[in-house]
């Protein structure tokens, strides 16, 4: 079943650095910006040994390894357990969540 015009449009910036969600609001007559300043969007296409990757993974709260073919995994606990994750599943689910609060 097809959802009413809320009245609202949705807009997703994929930067280069950041990933952030556009959402107007014709009720208020605005645009509302939602930022995500966690992207792991700067992981995909690189290699683990790529020096960039080596500098910004210090700064992270996650762990990452190199996998197959020498590409990058982000290594989570969640809910007590490992995971591991391809930059670019990270970067879905991060625009999905953005997604779900812009449509909130």
């Amino acid at each position: 079943m097809a959802k009413e015009n809320q009245g609202f449009a949705i807009g997703i910036d994929l930067g280069t650095t950041y990933s952030c969600v556009a959402v107007w609001l014709e009720q208020h007559n605005r645009v509302e910006i939602i930022h995500n300043d966690q992207d792991a969007k700067r992981l995909i296409g690189r290699k683990h040994s790529d020096p960039t990757i080596q500098k910004v993974k210090m700064m992270w709260p996650f762990k990452i390894v190199a996998g197959v073919n020498d590409k990058p995994i982000i290594i989570v606990n969640y809910k007590g357990k490992e995971k591991h994750l391809w930059a670019e599943e990270v970067s879905s689910m991060i625009l999905l969540k953005m997604k779900e609060i812009a449509e909130a």
